[in-house]
């Protein structure tokens, strides 16, 4: 009776067991949900991310030195007071906005993030270009026109508005295609046994066809600055702007080539795009100037500049007739 009864035990015992092995056998295995990193991942690692966010601060310090230094220098003489240079500000203000626009591709997409790619994209390429675009046609236009001929309309207001006008076609099409088609993110399931990640709904199609009006842009820029070319206007800043046209072009003709041509992934290859596209504007126009100015002393040598030397801008023509000279070689416009 006892073997029987410890043989019943053994039995229930060993039942108990495998009903416990079976059901932990049923249950699925669920993998720990994991957070994305706010980070974007390349080949799983995030160096690039650190070296973008690390150029983009550096470049967007430099953007706002730039501006401060040219604010207390060029404010405090009589010339500069005298001269609209509106649109080198602007254009300041565009690059700082691109350095910023290189993190939008760092952190990791979602809802917001997705619509900041999408309205920076095409406006800060715009709010770059069109003040270029400006500065080009106004040393066209007083390199092939005697200084008597030139229309008032030079001055900040003015070239303000005719910033605004160049920017509207741009400002339409993103609110446009932000009510069609509202942005969104998508979760991505790559080969491989990799972690899923999550992409903006955008392609890169559609990103290239958002650019449309700033290559417009750029075109007409380089056709001015290089009709502008043989103009000493300004520092020679035509020329300037010619040489920095064509890198420009050159920079974004490049990423979008490894956005199409090649398995690059999507979001380190348009972040450098855009820090190279920042770092060409600031380094090929602007600091020649800061240079130049770096060169004077004092506030009473900047007034003794020959104004076709001056790097804020371009004079508004309200300067005394005996202070300037009639040749529109020597003439800050």
């Amino acid at each position: 009776m006892d073997r029987l009864g410890m043989s019943v035990v053994f039995l229930l015992v060993l039942a108990l067991l495998c009903q416990q092995s079976s059901a932990q056998t049923a249950t699925p295995t669920t993998a720990p949900a994991t957070t994305p990193d706010i980070l974007s991942d390349l080949t799983g690692a995030t160096p690039w991310a650190l070296a973008v966010m690390i150029i983009a601060a550096q470049g967007a310090l430099l953007c706002i030195i730039i501006g401060f230094y040219f604010c207390y220098r060029l404010d405090n003489s009589f010339k500069s007071r005298e001269s609209a240079h509106c649109l080198g500000y602007i254009m300041l203000f565009g690059c700082f906005l691109m350095y910023g626009l290189a993190y939008a591709y760092v952190i990791h997409p979602h809802e917001i993030v997705c619509g900041v790619r999408r309205v920076g994209m095409g406006f800060i390429h715009a709010l770059i270009f069109a003040p270029m675009l400006l500065k080009a046609v106004r040393i066209w236009r007083v390199s092939r026109r005697d200084l008597d001929e030139l229309t008032p309309m030079s001055g900040n207001r003015a070239q303000l508005l005719f910033t605004v006008l160049l920017l509207l076609p741009e400002i339409v099409a993103v609110v446009q295609w932000l009510w069609i088609v509202p942005p969104s993110a998508k979760i991505v399931y790559p080969s491989g046994g990799d972690p899923a990640t999550t992409a903006c709904g955008t392609t890169t199609q559609d990103l290239i066809m958002s650019l449309i009006y700033v290559m417009f842009l750029m075109f007409l820029t380089l056709l001015f600055s290089l009709l502008a070319c043989p103009s000493d206007l300004n520092m020679s800043e035509s020329r300037f702007i010619f040489v920095g046209i064509v890198f420009s072009i050159g920079c974004m003709v490049a990423w979008m080539c490894c956005l199409k041509l090649t398995d690059f992934p999507e979001d380190p290859v348009i972040a450098i795009g855009l820090l190279c596209m920042a770092t060409i504007v600031v380094v090929i126009i602007f600091l020649p100037k800061v240079c130049l100015l770096c060169r004077l002393s004092d506030d009473e040598d900047l007034e003794e500049l020959p104004m076709s030397y001056m790097p804020n801008g371009y004079s508004s023509g309200t300067l005394d007739r005996e202070q300037r000279s009639y040749s529109p070689r020597n003439y800050d416009y």
